[in-house]
């Protein structure tokens, strides 16, 4: 038995805490089935299968569907210091190719990524070497998106 010690003193059992939050995740994977034959068993699926495809990706993927869009939206520099390896350049080819791979899988999640990246890249409102892209969409992506869609508009008409 492992015990891991956080921050106030108490012990905490890390396979009794794991086997909690297992069965956490089984009982809404049944939770999925009743809203629908077959749902839970898909979502299972479907993350395997994008963990044999892209592992890299699966990390950015759940923290997508959990709602945190840090990492889906951190600068290319960023991940490449988080990564510490690689340069800006490299990570952006990786995160691309990583993108359409996720895209085969999860394409719904893929969108969402590419809307918000593309949203706050068009706007020119971060320079992805100081800014997260996080920081600028932090609030209603689809006003940045509105925006994207009248400036490409007026591209063209000119």
């Amino acid at each position: 038995m492992v015990a891991h010690v956080i921050a106030d003193g108490e012990e905490i059992d890390r396979e009794s805490e794991a086997a909690r939050i297992t069965g956490e995740i089984a009982a809404r994977i049944l939770e999925l089935e009743e809203l629908r034959t077959g749902l839970g068993r898909d979502v299972v699926h479907r993350l395997a299968r994008l963990n044999a495809v892209v592992p890299a990706m699966t990390s950015t993927c759940l923290e997508l569907l959990a709602g945190d869009t840090s990492r889906a939206l951190a600068s290319y520099r960023d991940l490449a210091a988080a990564r510490g390896s690689g340069g800006k350049q490299q990570v952006h080819h990786e995160f691309r190719v990583g993108l359409e791979r996720l895209r085969c899988v999860f394409p719904e999640v893929a969108a969402v990524i590419t809307q918000l990246r593309t949203a706050a890249e068009i706007n020119g409102e971060a320079n992805e070497d100081h800014d997260t892209l996080a920081q600028v969409v932090a609030g209603d992506p689809s006003r940045h998106l509105a925006g994207h869609r009248s400036a490409r508009t007026r591209k063209i008409s000119a």
